[in-house]
């Protein structure tokens, strides 16, 4: 079993990679080494609990890190949740970092947040109009 994961020089002196939070690092690192054990490689879940558990993060901090992340290029919620089904939420590491700071950034699918600062909104209709 290997115990090392390769990080590419770009990825760690880039400027995006530099900007982030430490607990947007922790959920990086955690999500590359998942990422790696995986063949092939593909979308994967990283729940709250687990966030607790192995990283010690709040709820709070870690919706802030995936903010973060998707924010900055690193990663894409590649499956959105279903509250209903109890699905969580599927995420993909992106490329799109490399871009950060530059006027080719966009972000892909950034996450509605609500401008009262209660959360997140529960009825998106009522709160579009």
């Amino acid at each position: 079993m290997n115990h090392y994961i390769e990080l590419k020089k770009s990825l760690v002196l880039s400027p995006a990679f530099k900007s982030l939070s430490k607990s947007g690092t922790h959920v990086f690192f955690r999500f590359y080494v998942q990422l790696a054990k995986m063949k092939p490689k593909k979308n994967f879940v990283f729940t709250y609990k687990e966030a607790r558990k192995e990283l010690k993060l709040s709820n709070q901090a870690f919706i802030n890190a995936i903010d973060e992340l998707v924010d900055k290029g690193f990663l894409v919620r590649a499956r959105l949740p279903n509250g209903n089904l109890h699905r969580p939420v599927q995420y993909a590491l992106s490329t799109a970092w490399r871009k950060w700071g530059t006027r080719g950034f966009e972000i892909i699918e950034p996450r509605i947040k609500d401008p009262r600062k209660k959360g997140r909104i529960q009825n998106l209709r009522r709160f579009l109009g």
